[in-house]
């Protein structure tokens, strides 16, 4: 049992951390941030895109909340669509780069000692669809670290997580960054996530799951017809 609690605590003191440091991530925050970098937005724009990048890319690399405020602060600093160009990229590049770290340093580790608790994961994620997993995505439940780690554990090509998490991004990333235009009158992130938005979401991961959720229930009945 000691083999299987060590990094099961360490799972959930990872996620704890994560929704305990979400706290501290308000979109007051992100208008005071805002309003200091506008004045020098004139002067030092395409330094201030390569800095607004290497930022992104670093917190969607490390299990630290901060995505959303960023992709509001993209639309209000350089407009949705120089903005969206910007989230996609570097949260799929800081994905990429996640995911390489568990793939060379940690996978061969945890598979050694833990085996037993990680090929499950691992065997779910290698054999879906990428319509399924562009579905994790699109579902803000998921953390983004959470999925990028997670991923880093399978034998899967690099490209199809590449644009499986690029695809499955890009409604939420940019609904964030249309809405950072009016950030000096949005008070709550929620005030974006109505629940029309939230059914639309459900609703194209539901299409998008159900290829993979037909192929299983098509498996498991010739596997019942063949006993």
């Amino acid at each position: 049992m000691k083999k299987y609690i060590i990094p099961i605590l360490w799972g959930l003191a990872l996620l704890g951390f994560y929704i305990l440091l979400q706290r501290f991530v308000t979109i007051e925050a992100v208008r005071h941030h805002a309003e200091y970098v506008m004045p020098f937005m004139a002067n030092w724009y395409y330094l201030i895109i390569f800095i607004y990048f290497v930022i992104y890319t670093i917190i969607s690399i490390l299990p630290i909340p901060g995505e959303t405020g960023l992709s509001f602060l993209g639309g209000f600093l350089f407009g949705p669509g120089v903005g969206i160009i910007l989230v996609i990229g570097a949260a799929t590049l800081g994905a990429l780069i996640a995911f390489y770290i568990i793939r060379i340093w940690y996978r061969p580790y945890l598979f050694k000692n833990y085996a037993n608790i990680f090929i499950q994961v691992k065997n779910q994620l290698e054999d879906a669809s990428p319509l399924y997993l562009i579905s994790l995505r699109l579902i803000p439940v998921i953390p983004f670290f959470v999925m990028n780690y997670a991923a880093g554990l399978t034998h899967m090509s690099p490209i199809t997580f590449a644009y499986t998490t690029a695809l499955g991004i890009l409604p939420l990333c940019s609904l964030y960054v249309w809405a950072g235009r009016e950030l000096r009158t949005i008070t709550s992130f929620k005030d974006v996530l109505s629940w029309r938005v939230l059914a639309l979401l459900l609703g194209l991961a539901f299409i998008t799951m159900l290829p993979t959720i037909v192929a299983k229930l098509r498996r498991n009945n010739r596997l019942l017809n063949s006993k």
